[in-house]
C-alpha cells in the first residue's frame, strides 16, 4: 500500500531519520501480511533551502506502475521550468533502510554545486576531473549525481550516483579531481571533447533521469494513475498511465503518437491525458517514444470562465474499462474568490458492456457527452466531493464528501500548511459508496449512496485491496479496505484498515450479506412460482369480479405475469440506516431476452413432485429435470419489482434496473417487506389472479394456560385474509433451544375460492386450530416461550411468517 505522510517518522525504526530533512511530505509503503499492515519503507526524500521545499506534491495522487516495481508521483521542478512534473522511484526498498540509495534523494532540489566535467570519463574510472574550483561546495561523504546531457534534446542521456571519497586540486592542469566510489559504470564526454557532462550535488531524481515528462515541459502535471497488466484488465487499456496536465500556453498543449505536436483543439485548461508504453521499455517517457492522447478536452478561456471544468484525480476501474474522476466546476465565483470548490464525481465508459451503458469517444469535451455518467453532483447536495476510487469488483465508486462545505482547492494547493489545514482543519469528510451499474438513465439513474465511514471529524480516501486472480489479497471478494481517519479535532490522521466478512453465504438459497460495501439481499430464481396472468386495465374483470385492493395494477395495456413468488424473506419493516440493495435473479440461459419457459412456474412443478428445479449460483444457470431451461414469452425488459404496502393494502412498483447480462433486477429499499417480481406477456388469455394476502398474524390465547384453556387449544389467526383458495398451512413449532417440537398442517377452505367468511370469528380468520398442544411424542408442552414458522401456500402464491407464543402449565 502506498501513502504520503508529513510525519517525520510514520514508520517505526529507521525508515526516516531526523526532524528537519523529513518534516514535509514523503511517500511510504506498507505490506499487508497476516491481516496486518507491516514492513514500512520510505521511498522519497525532500530538502528545503529556506525558500522552497523540494519534494513530493501532497495534493497529487500517487500510483504504482503495472508491476508495482515503481511508484509515479508529482513534484515541483523549481530549478527547471518551476512547474509540477511526474517522476518515478523504485519501490523495491529494503525495510528500515534510509540512506545510500535513490530514496535518500529529493525529486528535484536546489543546486548547491554543479561542476562541469573537463576530461572524458571512461567506464571504471574512480577519479573525475572537473574544471578547477578550489571553493567547490562538495564534501567528502556527499552523494553526487554524474550525468551527461543529450546535445540535441537537452535531456539527461545517462546518469549514476556515487559517493565522494576525496577531493584534490591540480592547479598545474587547472582541474579539480573528485574521487568517487563505486567506480563509474558509464563513460562521459568531457568539455574538452565537446561534451556536456556534470558532477552535481545534491543528487536528485531529476538528475538521475527518473522524470516521465520532459524537463523543459511547460505544463503542470498531477494525479497519476496506472492501469494494471493482469488478465481481468481490458487488453486495450493495460499498462496505461492517466494523469492531469495543464499547459501554460496553447502551444504547450500537445499530443504524441509517438512524435509530439500541438493538439488541433489546444487549450490551457487542465485535462486528463493517457500515456502508453509504446516503445515497450517498461517506462513511461513522454516525448521519448511513448504515445500521449487526451481523455478529456475541456476548454476554459481564463482562470475562471463560464462552463469551465477541471478534471482531477482520474482512477482506472479494476477491469480497465472505465475511468472515474473529480469534476471541479470553475465557472465564475466558484472558489474565486469565495469557497467552497464545487466538485462532483463522474465516470467515463470506455469499453464496458453493462446494460444501458454507452461507450465514450475520446476525448470527451462535456460532462453530458455520450458515455459520461454522473456518480455524485455537487449542485444537488452542496457538499464538495474528493478522492474518487473504485471497489475491487468495479461495481461501486467511493468518494469523500466534505459535509462542512468548506473545500478550497485553490488554497489547498498553494502550500503544504494550507493543504493540511484544508484536509484536517476546516473540513469534515465522510466516505460514501455509490453503485455504478444503475447510473444510466435507462437503468433508473438511481442515486443511493452508502455511508461507509463516519466520525465527528474526518474519514477519507477509501481504497480496497484488489481481488483479480493474480492478487494475493485476503478474503476475496470482500478484501480489506484502508482509509484515512482523523478521530477528533486537532488530532493527526491515521491509516485504518477495515476487514469485511460475509454475514451469510450467498448460495442457491439466496441470503443477506455485506457485499461491495452495501447490505445486499439476494433472491435466487428458484423462488419463482406462478405462470398465471391478468389483464390489468380492468381489475374488476380479472380479480374475482370486484375491485379488490390487493389486485396489482400497472399502468400499461399489456398482460402482466408474475415472474417471482411474493415472499417475506426478512421480517416486515426491518429497517436500515441507509438503503439496502435487493437483487432478484431470473433465468435466461439462452440469452434471448425472455424469462425461460417453465421457470416462472417452479413451485407448482416441484410441489407436484414431477419436476426438479435447480439453480447454479456459480454459473448463473437454471435447469428443470437436469435440462437447461430456454425459450419463454416474458420479456426481461418488462420485469419490475413490487412491494406490498400494508398500510395502503396495495402493490407498489419500485424503480430498478434490469441487467440482462447478469440476469438480475436490482432495486433499493430502506426496509424489507413482501416483494413480487412481475413481468409482461402478450398474446395470452387473461385468467383470474387474486394474490394471497395474510396480515396481522397472531395466536390466541397467548399465553396458553393449560389448566384454564385445555379445552380451547391454540388458534393461529389473521386480521386480514384474501386470495384464491384453498390455502395450505404448515407451521413448525420450535423451542428456545432451537429444537423442532412438532410440525402442524392444515387447509383453509373457504365458502368459495375467494370467500373465507366461514373461518371468520371474533374479527379474525382462523388459519389453523391446534386443539391439543403437545409435542411430536404426544407429551404436553413445558412452560416457556416457543417460536413458530408458518408457511401459507395457494396454487400460485406463498406467504411466510414467524412469531412466538407462551405456554403456562
Amino acid at each position: 500500500m502506498l501513502f504520503a505522510s508529513r510525519q517525520s517518522n510514520p514508520c517505526d525504526g529507521n525508515a526516516a531519520i531526523g526532524d528537519s530533512e523529513y518534516s514535509n511530505f514523503n511517500i511510504y509503503t506498507l505490506t499487508l501480511s497476516g491481516g496486518i499492515l507491516t514492513d514500512c519503507a520510505r521511498l522519497t526524500s525532500n530538502v528545503n533551502d529556506g525558500f522552497a521545499t523540494y519534494g513530493v506534491d501532497p495534493s497529487s495522487d500517487v500510483t504504482w506502475t503495472d508491476d508495482a516495481s515503481k511508484v509515479v508521483f508529482a513534484a515541483p521542478d523549481h530549478i527547471g521550468t518551476g512547474r509540477n512534473k511526474l517522476f518515478w522511484v523504485d519501490s523495491t526498498v529494503g525495510v528500515g533502510q534510509s540512506v545510500g540509495d535513490q530514496y535518500d534523494y529529493p525529486p528535484a532540489g536546489p543546486v548547491i554545486a554543479s561542476e562541469m566535467i573537463w576530461e572524458d570519463v571512461l567506464v571504471g574510472d574512480g577519479i573525475i576531473k572537473v574544471s578547477l574550483n578550489p571553493g567547490v561546495l562538495i564534501n567528502i561523504g556527499d552523494k553526487v549525481s554524474i550525468y551527461e546531457l543529450d546535445s540535441f534534446t537537452g535531456e539527461i542521456s545517462q546518469s549514476e550516483i556515487a559517493e565522494v571519497t576525496d577531493i584534490q586540486h591540480d592547479f598545474g592542469n587547472f582541474v579539480t579531481e573528485i574521487h568517487v566510489t563505486p567506480n563509474t559504470v558509464n563513460a562521459y564526454l568531457g568539455m574538452m571533447s565537446g561534451g556536456s557532462s556534470f558532477v552535481e550535488y545534491p543528487a536528485t531524481l531529476r538528475q538521475m533521469g527518473q522524470n516521465i515528462v520532459p524537463l523543459d515541459d511547460n505544463a503542470d502535471w498531477w494525479d497519476p494513475n496506472a492501469s494494471g497488466n493482469y488478465a481481468e484488465c481490458a487488453a486495450a487499456y493495460r499498462s496505461k498511465l492517466l494523469a492531469v496536465r495543464k499547459p501554460s500556453a496553447n502551444a504547450e498543449d500537445y499530443v504524441c503518437g509517438p512524435a509530439c505536436a500541438q493538439d488541433g483543439a489546444a487549450t490551457t485548461n487542465a485535462n486528463i491525458v493517457m500515456i502508453s508504453d509504446t516503445n515497450a521499455d517498461s517506462e513511461y517517457t513522454v516525448g521519448g517514444g511513448d504515445n500521449l492522447i487526451k481523455v478529456t478536452n475541456f476548454h476554459g478561456a481564463g482562470a475562471y470562465s463560464v462552463n469551465q471544468v477541471w478534471p482531477m484525480k482520474p482512477k482506472w476501474s479494476p477491469d480497465c474499462k472505465m475511468i472515474s474522476f473529480l469534476a471541479w466546476d470553475r465557472s465564475p465565483g466558484n472558489t474565486n474568490p469565495t469557497p467552497p470548490s464545487k466538485t462532483s464525481v463522474y465516470i467515463i465508459n470506455l469499453d464496458a458492456e453493462h446494460s444501458g451503458f454507452e461507450k465514450a469517444t475520446l476525448p470527451i469535451s462535456s460532462l453530458t457527452d455520450t458515455g459520461v455518467y454522473p456518480i455524485y453532483k455537487y449542485d444537488d447536495h452542496s457538499m464538495p466531493a474528493n478522492f474518487p476510487n473504485w471497489s475491487a469488483d468495479g461495481k461501486l465508486v467511493s468518494y469523500s464528501l466534505d459535509r462542512n462545505n468548506a473545500l478550497d482547492l485553490e488554497q489547498a494547493s498553494s502550500d503544504m500548511d494550507n493543504l493540511v489545514n484544508q484536509m484536517f482543519g476546516s473540513s469534515n469528510y465522510d466516505i460514501y459508496l455509490e453503485y455504478v451499474l444503475d447510473q444510466p438513465e435507462s437503468q433508473g439513474a438511481i442515486y443511493s449512496p452508502q455511508l461507509m465511514g463516519n466520525v465527528d471529524n474526518n474519514e477519507m480516501a477509501l481504497a480496497q485491496c484488489p481481488t483479480h486472480a493474480a492478487s494475493t489479497c485476503p478474503n476475496k471478494p470482500n478484501s480489506p479496505f484502508v482509509q484515512v481517519s482523523q478521530m477528533y479535532s486537532g488530532a493527526g490522521a491515521y491509516l485504518r484498515m477495515l476487514t469485511l466478512g460475509d454475514e451469510s453465504e450467498v448460495n442457491e438459497g439466496g441470503g443477506i450479506l455485506f457485499q461491495d460495501g452495501i447490505i445486499t439481499a439476494v433472491f435466487p430464481p428458484n423462488v419463482v412460482a406462478s405462470s398465471t396472468v391478468f389483464y390489468n386495465t380492468d381489475p374488476t374483470a380479472y380479480c374475482g369480479g370486484v375491485l379488490l385492493p390487493d389486485c396489482p395494477v400497472d399502468p400499461t395495456n399489456d398482460f402482466i405475469v408474475q415472474a417471482g413468488e411474493a415472499r417475506e424473506y426478512f421480517p416486515d419493516g426491518t429497517n436500515f440506516e441507509s438503503y439496502a440493495r435487493l437483487i432478484f435473479r431470473y433465468c435466461d440461459n439462452d440469452v434471448d431476452g425472455y424469462v425461460d419457459a417453465g421457470t416462472e412456474n417452479v413451485h407448482v412443478a416441484t410441489a407436484a413432485g414431477t419436476k426438479a428445479f435447480t439453480y447454479n449460483s456459480l454459473t448463473n444457470t437454471c435447469r428443470i429435470d437436469g435440462v437447461l431451461t430456454s425459450g419463454g414469452t416474458i420479456s426481461a425488459d418488462s420485469l419490475a419489482v413490487y412491494y406490498w404496502d400494508n398500510v395502503g393494502s396495495q402493490w407498489v412498483r419500485m424503480d430498478g434496473a434490469v441487467d440482462k447480462v447478469n440476469k438480475t433486477i436490482t432495486v433499493f429499499s430502506k426496509h424489507f417487506s413482501r416483494y413480487d417480481t412481475l413481468g409482461f406477456r402478450t398474446g395470452l388469455q387473461a385468467p383470474v389472479l387474486v394474490p394471497l394476502q395474510i396480515t396481522d398474524i397472531r395466536t390466541y390465547p397467548n399465553p396458553y394456560v393449560q389448566s384454564r384453556n385445555w379445552a380451547d387449544g391454540i388458534k393461529f389467526a389473521a386480521g386480514g385474509l384474501s386470495g384464491y383458495g384453498p390455502i395450505n398451512i404448515e407451521i413448525k413449532v420450535i423451542d428456545i433451544r432451537g429444537s423442532l417440537v412438532t410440525t402442524l398442517a392444515g387447509v383453509v377452505n373457504g365458502n368459495a375460492p375467494t370467500d373465507f367468511s366461514n373461518v371468520l370469528e371474533n374479527n379474525a380468520y382462523t388459519l389453523l386450530h391446534w386443539t391439543n398442544p403437545v409435542n411430536a411424542a404426544g407429551r404436553p408442552l413445558a412452560s416457556g416461550v416457543y417460536l413458530y414458522y408458518m408457511t401459507a401456500r395457494t396454487t400460485n402464491y406463498e406467504v411466510t411468517h414467524k412469531g412466538k407464543f407462551s405456554i403456562v402449565r
